[in-house]
């Protein structure tokens, strides 16, 4: 039960749980921080808000355990709706030993006598220990840095920002020598990497303790695993420098993306070769030298006609059509001439991705 709003709460009930032992916290962090015993007293005048004090105390980093979660949960009464799925990604995060004490994701403001952030991270907790009690697995240390006496205005003001997205993950890994983008842009390279992720778990059964699982084809990329992610596909980052090459990429409007070439580069090249996808790309981006009976030419015509009729289609459908394009020509056959080359297929109610095919073999003509 959520405690009473107007109880006069003292420091020392509402934390008890200050880190004092710098050993605790040298298991998370190279970064020494002051973990003294200090005194403070329970309100610091600070800035005016309003015309009001805003009246604040910092305190010393506390570990933070399933136990310790559940009690500060009991003053999350003014907080927004939860987000099960926000829960269920933060606490994979924990589960796997990914957590990082980063020192502005682990602060937790409150008011007197509420907390008005952080309350997934303390769902996660709970649900991380959880599954570790279930699996005998060990949780690192969690550490969090409670700010408390904010005035409940504030709320208004956290995570009011863009978000940290996976392009932005991959273009520090590579300012920090991690990965090399090779001048392809970060966009381009994080849309490729998500529709590589979506193909295979659309195509193999990939364990959820797998790295390069993902729980919906819409779950979005973990950012402490893109780059890890990104180093699982080693043919893509030069499948995407190939594409990245070709001029007719970047014309106004290209039939497709230097993502989906990348990405479609990547897949014929490990069934087929290096030599196969470069010609199959480049013609299907260049149009150049291509008879109406080719399937690229049928793949092109049809992409045009849709860019054309506006019809919207997510980068994963738009490279399970070019698939079926590249299957049509590693058949030797010719796609039907009144018909869409499709995309997504279903059979039996679930729906099914195609998988890119290697050349039949000619015969050799009798002589």
């Amino acid at each position: 039960m959520a405690k009473n709003n107007s109880q006069a709460v003292t420091r020392d009930e509402l934390w008890p749980y200050d880190v004092e032992n710098e050993d605790v916290l040298a298991l998370i962090t190279d970064v020494p921080l002051d973990t003294r015993p200090r005194t403070l007293p329970s309100t610091l005048p600070s800035v005016l808000l309003n015309g009001r004090p805003q009246r604040f105390a910092s305190f010393v980093p506390i570990v933070v355990d399933d136990n310790v979660a559940k009690a500060l949960l009991e003053y999350n009464t003014v907080n927004r709706n939860l987000s099960e799925a926000n829960i269920d990604r933060l606490s994979d995060v924990l589960f796997r030993g990914a957590w990082m004490f980063n020192g502005k994701s682990c602060m937790l403001p409150c008011t007197n006598c509420e907390i008005i952030d952080l309350q997934h991270s303390l769902h996660a907790i709970i649900r991380a220990y959880e599954k570790a009690a279930a699996t005998g697995a060990q949780i690192k240390p969690i550490i969090i840095i409670p700010v408390i006496g904010l005035d409940p205005s504030v709320f208004a003001t956290i995570d009011d920002g863009r978000g940290r997205q996976t392009k932005d993950t991959l273009t520090v890994a590579e300012k920090t020598g991690a990965l090399s983008l090779n001048d392809v842009n970060e966009t381009d390279c994080s849309t490729a990497l998500r529709v590589m992720l979506q193909f295979i778990n659309m195509t193999q059964d990939i364990a959820p303790s797998s790295p390069l699982y993902l729980g919906g084809l819409r779950s979005k990329i973990p950012n402490y695993r893109a780059t890890e992610m990104m180093k699982s596909f080693p043919q893509l980052m030069d499948s995407l420098t190939f594409c990245n090459g070709l001029p007719q990429f970047h014309n106004q409007r290209p039939v497709i993306t230097v993502a989906i070439g990348g990405a479609l580069h990547a897949l014929i090249s490990e069934v087929q070769s290096t030599t196969a996808a470069n010609n199959f790309v480049r013609s299907l981006i260049s149009g150049a030298n291509l008879e109406e009976t080719s399937p690229i030419y049928k793949l092109r015509e049809q992409l045009i006609h849709d860019q054309g009729r506006k019809i919207r289609a997510e980068a994963v459908e738009k490279l399970a059509t070019c698939i079926r394009g590249w299957n049509y020509v590693a058949d030797g056959v010719a796609p039907p001439r009144n018909k869409r080359i499709p995309a997504l297929g279903y059979k039996d109610g679930i729906t099914t991705f195609p998988m890119p095919k290697p050349m039949q073999r000619r015969r050799a003509a009798a002589s």
